[in-house]
């Protein structure tokens, strides 16, 4: 398996935002990923929702590995594709 990359999960998220019709910038409306490391664990990666006062809301009940949130979004732009969103 080849190694996944913060840029191909950008991509994936900034494909969602442009299907969605959302901000592209990190502005209020703007989809993210919301990436935080506390030392070994795996599960670093969430989907969040920018809203006001710099807050966030989040879109994935729980933190995922790259791997769970490269499918994860992959699922997602596949679900957008099949409904004429791209």
């Amino acid at each position: 398996m080849s190694r996944i990359t913060r840029k191909e999960l950008e991509v994936k998220v900034d494909y969602i935002n442009h299907a969605t019709i959302r901000p592209a910038e990190n502005v209020i409306g703007h989809i993210a990923i919301d990436h935080y490391s506390p030392g070994m664990n795996p599960y670093q990666y969430k989907l969040v929702e920018i809203m006001e006062n710099g807050g966030v809301s989040e879109l994935t009940s729980c933190r995922m590995t790259i791997r769970e949130f490269y499918s994860y979004l992959n699922g997602i732009v596949t679900g957008l594709d099949m409904m004429g969103h791209g």
